[in-house]
């Protein structure tokens, strides 16, 4: 299940709606400049403090978020140290702070999206330098939000509590509290905490199916899906259903068995959160780096041929490795 290579889509899969999760790449300018590149000409670099980034109904004072904006200042510092951003040639650089959802069920910090934006120079026709400032190329990093439901980590929910998810089945541990999805999505958190997230039991993956068709309106599909459900439950052997529940689509009507074959389904864990720290405090976070090398360097390549103004950002995420993670390990408090 590489990221790169699926689209998403919204599909029926076995009775069961689900939005097929995509691990975008980052938004990027598909426009293409015949004006030549300034590779070479000195860029700028600014942090735009907004102080609007969180919604009312969020309930943030005013002085939680000015906190926050140093901690995030203190991230962008960080990404900063990575070769291409150090140099800062060809290209502005701003760092931009959005609004995320602060009702997802025990989320307590408070949520951003810190996005790196790559405003690149080219040559006017009149010779003088130029760039684009609307909408330019982007890479993000995602803090205080457990629930991976954006950007760059979207997966599916299940029956329709957003608060249980389907996620990829690999996963591995690169270093202490450093978790890997996929190759390519990296989550930072508190290794001393207890789990993020918590993997959901087949008994439990059954009793939220029954919750959800028992709630659903159209009673032909209600019968359909809950005749299906006590079906498929019977016939798991007793001694799976406390096992991990996995999602397959082969898997019966309902998807849900402990076949390790499959992807695992999660749910958020809300005593992960340390609340005896002020709500500006980041605690979790996590972003994507491309692992298809070949790719990232044909990319490159490509945007610089074709004077595309995604040639900056383009070469910013080839350069990322490893290292440009582990630098942000320090914020986690």
């Amino acid at each position: 299940m590489s990221p790169t290579n699926y689209p998403g889509n919204l599909i029926a899969l076995n009775g069961l709606l689900l939005l097929i999760p995509v691990l975008f790449f980052s938004t990027v300018s598909n426009a293409q400049k015949e004006l030549p590149l300034l590779t070479e000409k000195p860029g700028s670099f600014e942090f735009i403090s907004r102080t609007d980034y969180n919604r009312p109904e969020c309930g943030f004072t005013k002085s939680e978020v000015t906190e926050h904006l140093k901690e995030i200042s203190a991230l962008a510092n960080a990404v900063r140290r990575n070769p291409v951003l150090a140099e800062n040639k060809g290209f502005d650089a701003r760092v931009r702070v959005y609004n995320i959802n602060c009702t997802d069920q025990g989320a307590y910090g408070i949520p951003a999206r810190i996005s790196f934006e790559f405003i690149s120079w080219y040559r006017q026709e009149n010779g003088q330098p130029g760039r684009i400032t609307i909408e330019p190329p982007e890479w993000t990093v995602i803090v205080n939000r457990q629930k991976p439901g954006s950007y760059p980590f979207a997966a599916p929910e299940f029956s329709g509590d957003k608060n249980y998810f389907i996620l990829p089945p690999k996963r591995e541990t690169i270093r202490r509290g450093v978790d890997l999805y996929d190759g390519e999505v990296y989550v930072l958190y508190n290794p001393d905490r207890p789990p993020y997230w918590l993997p959901v039991t087949v008994e439990e993956a059954f009793n939220k199916l029954r919750a959800y068709w028992g709630s659903q309106p159209d009673k032909f599909t209600v019968d359909f899906m809950m005749k299906a459900i006590e079906t498929e439950y019977a016939a798991i052997p007793e001694s799976d259903r406390s096992k991990p529940a996995y999602y397959g689509g082969s898997a019966g009507t309902t998807g849900v068995s402990a076949n390790r074959s499959y992807a695992p389904l999660y749910r958020i864990n809300p005593e992960y959160w340390n609340r005896k720290l002020p709500r500006s405090a980041i605690q979790f976070m996590y972003l994507r780096i491309i692992s298809n090398r070949k790719f990232l360097s044909d990319r490159t390549a490509e945007s610089l041929k074709n004077f595309s103004t995604s040639y900056n950002l383009y070469r910013f995420e080839e350069s990322l490795d490893t290292s440009d993670v582990f630098r942000l390990i320090p914020l986690l408090r």
